[in-house]
């Protein structure tokens, strides 16, 4: 992905894991749904 261009929910997603309000698996299922792609997932997740 294009640095700088993400995903129109990437930012809340992000906010919510590092906040702990959401897991893994919530991050993981946000990819699975379309809201994010799996590279952002792979981002907001430390690339594990």
């Amino acid at each position: 992905m294009a640095k700088g261009t993400h995903s129109l929910r990437y930012p809340s997603v992000m906010s919510w894991y590092v906040a702990g309000r959401w897991t893994r698996a919530r991050v993981q299922k946000a990819a699975e749904c379309g809201w994010i792609t799996e590279s952002e997932m792979q981002e907001i997740l430390g690339g594990n």
